[in-house]
Order: C-alpha cells, then structure tokens, then sequence
C-alpha cells in the first residue's frame, strides 16, 4: 500500500517495524542510582499506575517485572507520574524522562530527531475555501498512539522504571520520550498519504494520532471514511469508536470548531467562559505563581488558532516568565501585561467566539487597498477607493514621533470603516518602513505606539478584517500625501473618483480624545 512513498522515509518506517524505531538518544550518562522516585501524582493514584501496567503487560508492551535492575550497564530508570485527561476520571500514565534535569534521557536526544511540523486548523480552512461545493467533514483517532510503535531492543534500556520496588522496561514509545511525537508523525504521516493516494481519499489532514476526512459530497466523505477504518483494520491500527464523527458539516478538531455551511471557525463556549474567569481573576491580582500564568499563556496561545493576530498581545505576558523554573514562583503583574489582558478580556466579552475564513488569494486576489500619510508639522490623510478624510494635528501632537502619527489615520480608517471591511482582506500602504515593521510584527518598544495599535488590532478582531502592511515610496502615494498636507484641491484634480465629501471624524478618535499620548 505503500509503493510510491517516499523512499528513505519507506525504508525507515520498514526498518521501525521490523526491529524496532531508534529514540534518538546519543551517549546519556550512566545512572548510579536506580532507587529513583515516582512523581508525586503516581502515589496519589496508585490504583491508575497499577491498571495501567496490567493492561501493557498484558499487550506485551512492557518488559519486566525484574526484581532487581537488568544487567544492562546502561540501564536508566527514570519516575512514572500521572496526569488527567479531558473526561473526568480517565488518567494517562507518562514516564518522565526529562528527569533528571541535565542528565536526562531528553537531555542527550538532540534537537533535530524532536523537532516536528504539525498540520493546522488552516489546512483545513484552505481546502474548504477552494472548494466548489460545501465540503463534509469525518474525524477518525488512532487509540494509545504511541503505544503501537516497537522500540528497538537496543534503546529499551533507556526506558526503565521502577514500580513497589520491581523493574520494567517500555518495549514501545512512552508519553515522555522528546521524540515520540517526531518518531509516531513519521507514521501517521505515511497513513495519511495512503489514505489520499492509495485509498483514493479526496482529501485527509491529520495531527499525530487525529485524522480528518475532508471532501466534497456527503457520500464521498462517507466512502473515504469507510475506507480508512477498514485500511487500519486490516493493518492493525486501532481506532477509538467513540471518537469516530461523520460525515457532517460541524465538528470539532483539535479543539476547535469547524462549519463548513456558516464558513467559520468556533471557540468552544467552555475555553471561552474559563479564559473570561482567568483574566478576571489575574486583573484583580498583583502577584500569581508561574504555574497559573503559564496555564493562562496556554489557553491563551490555543484561541490564537482562530483569533487572528492575538498573539501580540501574549508577548509582554510570556516575558514574565523568562528566567523562573520553579512553578511555585510568584511573579508581579507589571502595568503593561495588565493592559494586554484588559485587551483580551475586552474582546472576548465582545467576541461571540466566532471567526469567518478568509480568501487564500489575499494579496494575489481582491484585496481593499488603503493608503496613508501624515506630515509631521501639518495633518494626515488616509483614502481607500471613494472614501477619503484628512486632519490637521493639534500643536500637542506636532511633535510626536513620526511612526505614532503615520500609525494615527491607519488606526482612525479601520474604526471609522471596520463595519465595511467586515470579513475582508485590508492591505496598508505606507510610506514609512519602521511602521510596516510594528504592523506586521504587532508589536513596538514604544509605548505610545502600542496605544493605537492595540486599538487597531482589537478592531480587526472584533470584525474578523485580515491586514498586513507594505511599504510604498512616497512617489507612488501622492494622495495621501496631498490629504496629510491639506491640500484638498490638488487631491481632488489628482482623484475625480472620491466622494465629493471625507468621511466625518468622530471625537472619540480625534487626536484631541487621546490628549498628548
């Protein structure tokens, strides 16, 4: 089923399966001791590590029990622990090796065999948006992924643990190893490419050990899906049936919602209410622990897979992070962190947990264009095809750095025009590169600077508008320009399309609302 794969990847998986996958791991140390002690959650549960390791002895993915350590000069042992999965009462087994810090197993497996591209929800965003017709949607979820991938007996020394003072050995990949993911992706990646070339499936996306049935009729998904549950019956991979959806328009992968008739993707209504809870709490706070911002950054970074351009606002927030190991550490919640989780706080509670695809073609397809200028001792100006506005800075403002004033009509045209631009892809021309830079990056050093585009980027959210920034030399943006030095009859004569009339500017966002800045 695999002819035509690719070959060194066909022969490593072969080879894998024959006497076992490599973990990566080049010269650890020898450990002394091997009395080491489980984690603190395996004696809480000790009836989950008990069940657990019947059940792997029983599937021969265990080696042991010895009741004194293998002869093995290498053996290594390191601690057990357990940790809760979604549903409540169900637990996975994990075997530390990253312990001890330093010389760990972990430690001593470079980089380059742990390192893995996964896929995205925006794989499957673009599929459905190039699609002619609505597409059907089916999910498949291999069970205790790593489990079936054999270990080569060279490597299983690596691997031991010790449990009410007897032995083991893992003889498969262990929920632990820094490579098992990059080892179990090397497999689902060659699953998924027989389900397209071999089985004929329309489209299949997969992370790890969950696989998604993409195609183009209810029946074809319902046909690809048939087709990859009876490959993986034939061929030994289990599946969970109670994780097996579809075919249908909405489901959940990776978290996240998928609606292929409304076109978009959902957070669930749960992650919204606890990050709601969180940044409340945190906001009435001066101090919190390591271990509650990084469980904060984690909800966090997982919205930013359908909140486009939030994560400029998790930098100042991971900042605080750097340099402190200990998860009971308090941490200070400096002013400007707290301003980007009011930012984050304010969207959400304005936010219905929604976000609509956008076109693929941005940038090569339709796109709106605006254009921008402003004159440091005179005014600004900004037009987007018939619409136009300009200004004259206030003697407070003429001073200001120059990227606070370019930034200011970008800023001032998405509030005033947001509604408009609703779904759409927006390009910003400017002249000025440093400011293309703060866009693009959505972040700057200078704090007055971050004040508007925070306020931009909050108004692109809440309107789900796509931007980024180009450069554009100031020969070929001489209507902005005109605009930004009040020359309104030159810009006219050079734009017989505008509308006769500028778009009014409101107070709240006039230079005289933000006072000095």
């Amino acid at each position: 089923m695999i002819q035509g794969y690719d070959t060194i990847a066909t022969n490593y998986l072969v080879t894998g399966f024959t006497v076992g996958f490599h973990l990566g791991c080049l010269g650890a140390p020898i450990q002394l001791d091997h009395h080491v002690a489980n984690m603190k959650s395996a004696f809480q549960l000790p009836h989950v590590i008990d069940a657990k390791l019947k059940k792997e002895k029983s599937l021969q993915r265990i080696l042991g029990p010895f009741a004194i350590p293998p002869t093995h000069p290498a053996f290594r042992v390191s601690p057990l622990g357990v940790v809760a999965k979604k549903l409540p009462g169900e637990f996975r087994m994990i075997h530390n090796l990253s312990y001890p810090e330093g010389s760990s197993v972990n430690d001593y497996i470079p980089a380059e065999f742990a390192t893995v591209q996964y896929a995205t929800i925006q794989d499957a965003i673009s599929f459905v948006t190039s699609a002619r017709s609505i597409v059907f949607m089916a999910k498949v979820d291999i069970e205790a992924a790593f489990r079936i991938i054999p270990v080569a007996p060279s490597d299983t020394h690596l691997l031991g643990f010790r449990w009410r003072d007897l032995y083991y050995m893992d003889a498969v990949l262990p929920m632990g190893c820094s490579s098992s993911c990059a080892i179990f992706e090397s497999f689902s990646t060659a699953v998924e490419w027989i389900a397209m070339n071999t089985l004929g499936a329309t489209k299949v996306i997969h992370v790890l050990d969950d696989f998604l049935v993409l195609a183009e009729s209810q029946d074809k998904c319902g046909t690809d899906l048939q087709a990859f549950i009876t490959m993986c019956s034939q061929h030994g991979v289990p599946l969970v049936p109670s994780k097996t959806v579809g075919p249908c328009t909405t489901l959940q992968f990776l978290g996240i919602v998928i609606d292929t008739v409304a076109m978009e993707v959902r957070l669930p209504d749960d992650k919204l209410l606890k990050a709601r809870m969180l940044l409340r709490s945190f906001l009435a706070r001066h101090k919190v622990t390591l271990r509650e911002i990084q469980s904060l950054i984690g909800l966090l970074q997982f919205f930013c897979y359908v909140i486009r351009f939030a994560r400029a606002f998790l930098r100042r927030t991971i900042d605080l992070t750097l340099g402190v190991s200990k998860p009971n550490h308090h941490i200070r919640l400096t002013n400007p962190v707290k301003l980007d989780l009011e930012m984050w706080l304010a969207f959400l509670d304005d936010f219905n947990g929604k976000s609509f695809f956008i076109d693929n073609d941005f940038l090569t397809g339709d796109f709106l264009q605006l254009f921008t200028d402003a004159s440091g001792g005179k005014g600004y100006g900004a037009v987007c095809g018939a619409q136009w506005f300009f200004g004259v800075w206030p003697v407070s403002w003429q001073a200001l750095n120059i990227t606070i004033l370019e930034l200011y009509p970008i800023m001032v045209a998405v509030e005033m025009w947001g509604t408009a631009w609703a779904n759409c892809s927006v390009c910003f021309f400017t002249d000025n590169e440093s400011l293309v830079s703060v866009i693009n990056k959505q972040t700057s050093k200078e704090p007055s600077v971050m004040v508007l585009l925070r306020r931009l980027i909050l108004t692109c959210l809440r309107y789900n508008i796509h931007f980024i920034a180009q450069h554009v030399p100031g020969r070929d943006n001489t209507l902005a320009d005109k605009l930004s030095r009040s020359q309104i009859d030159d810009f006219r004569a050079l734009a017989p399309w505008v509308n006769k009339h500028p778009t009014a500017l409101p107070f709240h966002i006039s230079p005289a609302a933000f006072g000095t800045l």
